[in-house]
Parts: C-alpha cells; sequence; structure tokens
C-alpha cells in the first residue's frame, strides 16, 4: 500500500522548507516486504554507555545499562541506552513524547541502516524524538508518525531539547545525505518487556522495552524498528 503527499501541499507548513523537505522526501513510502537473511535478539546488557564518544552532560542522562541487538547467534548489531528521564509532551496520535527531546543513544558495531534504508557508518549517535505535525495538511501521508532521529555524538553534545529544523539537518549531516537518519517508532504489543520481535507482514525487527519519562511516575513502553525499512 502506497502513501503519498502531493509537493504542494508541503510547500504550505512544517516550520520550515527543510523540515518539509524532511517529510516529502523519507515519508513518500511503500511498504517494503524483503527478506530478513538471520533473526534478531536482545540482551540486557549490562555496560555503561560509551563515554568516551558523549559530552559529560549526555552521558549523564543515560541509564547505566543498556541493551544489545544481536543478529544471528553472536554477532552485534547495535547497542542502546535510554534516557533516565525522557520529556513528554502533547498526546497526539503517536508517542507523548516531546519534539526534540533526547531519549537515548545508539552504538553501531558495525554499520546500519534506517528506516529509508540509508547506510548509517559505525559509531555512536544521540538518538532525539519528531513527530509528523497532526493538521489537516499532513493528514495519511505516512503509516509512522512518531519517529527517532540520529545524530552523531560528536555534533550533539546539549541534552537540552532541540529545534526539529536544527535536528534534521545534523543528523542529515551525520550520515552526508539529504535526508535525516531516522528509526521508526511503531504501536506495541503485548507480552514482556524488553523483548525483539518480527512483524512478518512488513519484516521488520521491533525491539520493545520500557523508558523513564520525566516527571511521571508511570513508564511508557516503545516500540522500535531496528532493522527494516518501508522504500520509496
Amino acid at each position: 500500500m502506497s502513501y503519498y503527499c502531493r509537493n504542494s501541499v508541503f510547500r504550505m507548513t512544517w516550520r520550515s522548507r527543510g523540515v518539509a523537505a524532511w517529510v516529502g522526501g523519507c515519508l513518500i513510502l511503500v511498504l517494503s516486504g524483503a527478506a530478513s537473511a538471520a533473526d534478531y535478539r536482545i540482551e540486557v546488557l549490562e555496560e555503561a554507555p560509551p563515554k568516551e564518544a558523549l559530552s559529560p552532560q549526555v552521558a549523564s542522562c543515560l541509564e547505566s545499562r543498556g541493551l544489545k541487538v544481536i543478529r544471528g547467534s553472536s554477532r552485534t548489531y547495535c547497542k542502546i541506552w535510554f534516557c533516565k528521564g525522557i520529556s513528554v509532551g502533547k498526546k497526539g496520535e503517536g508517542y507523548a513524547l516531546a519534539d526534540g527531546s533526547l531519549v537515548g543513544v545508539i552504538q553501531y558495531a558495525r554499520k546500519g541502516s534506517d528506516f529509508r534504508d540509508q547506510e548509517i557508518p559505525k559509531g555512536v549517535y544521540t538518538m532525539r524524538f519528531a513527530s509528523i505535525p497532526t493538521d489537516g495538511a499532513h493528514e495519511g501521508v505516512s503509516p509512522t508518525p512518531s519517529f527517532l532521529l540520529l545524530t552523531s555524538a560528536d555534533e550533539d553534545r546539549d541534552p537540552a531539547p532541540q529545534d526539529v529544523e536544527t535536528l534534521v539537518e545534523k543528523s542529515s549531516q551525520s550520515i552526508d545525505s539529504s535526508h535525516p537518519a531516522i528509526l521508526a517508532l511503531k504501536p506495541t504489543k503485548d507480552g514482556p518487556s524488553p523483548q525483539m520481535w518480527h512483524d512478518e507482514e512488513h519484516d521488520w525487527w521491533l525491539l520493545q522495552t520500557t523508558v523513564q519519562t520525566a516527571g511521571k511516575p508511570k513508564p511508557l513502553k516503545l516500540a522500535l524498528v531496528m532493522v527494516g525499512y518501508a522504500e520509496e
């Protein structure tokens, strides 16, 4: 099933032309059904975040333990550390997190790929939340309203929320692309947390876990597409 939006719509608004270009470029999607080469699983990671690659301010926001995504029997795909308290925003169609807020960091042991099937070079990246506006101009343009944008940890040193336009630009530069590096957030399902599960319809591997939100005692469950993409 394809999702599209006419260029004239994206000329109208979403904060700036730069952000509109992201929406128009990365969300003209046709869901992919390519087969995975191997299964994926997760392990709890009894390992501190890579402080040598992070600013002290960002490092101090992170949990002391993380999660490791493993491909096949033993190959590490990536490691993730979530924040101790993630900023919340207004309740919308997707996740109720604040746009531009720091969600965690991810370390790719080798090159990875994002939800647009763009290559992500080996290294450490911050993950920040961004959502598609729920105004009438953007209704139905994407099967997913919520994303995490990746930015090289070298270029993202301040944990404070970022303007989305700036975030889009920095993320795009981090992978030397005209589009930001994105990981899609999807609805969660019943079951233990954390877990890794396979969406057979789209051939997506999702990491489902529970994170802590700032100022709220109730944790938030999220499901993040780690492997798989929706291509143009």
